[in-house]
This record gives C-alpha cells, sequence and structure tokens, in this order.
C-alpha cells in the first residue's frame, strides 16, 4: 500500500505519542506500507514541526528534530510532479 500523510498526521504523531497518528507513523517505519511525498511535501514537513508552538508540545531539539527528518527521509518514497 502506498498513502501520502498529511502534514497535521506527523505533526500530531510527534504532538502525542498515544495517538492514532504516532502509531501509523510506527507502522510506517516498519515498512508496512510505503509514504510517498514530494520534496515540497517533505519540506513542509520539516517547517511545520519546527514552528515554537509544535517545539514547545513536542519538546525536540534541533538535532533530534534533524535526525528524525532523516529517518523520516529514508523511509518516505519521493514523488517527482509532471505537469
Amino acid at each position: 500500500m502506498r498513502v501520502v500523510l498529511d502534514t497535521s498526521v506527523i505533526v500530531s504523531a510527534l504532538r502525542s505519542r498515544h495517538g492514532t497518528s504516532n502509531r501509523l507513523l510506527a507502522v510506517a517505519y516498519s515498512r508496512t506500507f510505503n509514504i510517498l511525498a514530494t520534496p515540497a511535501l517533505f519540506l513542509e514537513y520539516e517547517e511545520v514541526i519546527a514552528r515554537e508552538e509544535h517545539r514547545a508540545v513536542h519538546g525536540m531539539t534541533p538535532a533530534l528534530m534533524r535526525d528524525f527528518l532523516i529517518g523520516l527521509a529514508g523511509i518516505i518514497e519521493p514523488v517527482r510532479i509532471f505537469y
């Protein structure tokens, strides 16, 4: 199965370890399904999780956010858009 995760799913997964979004992301890391993303969507993930209101909740340092994003990039299937 191939899915596109909205940015809100990524943010929710980081903000709460007990929610469905976090479980979905954990399952994605087990390679049960493939996450698809364009470079623009991945940059949106990066920008949004770094916002102060989210950092105050998830508590990740810039180094941990970088490591998370590197791990996420490693399981994402990149998608090119053709117009």
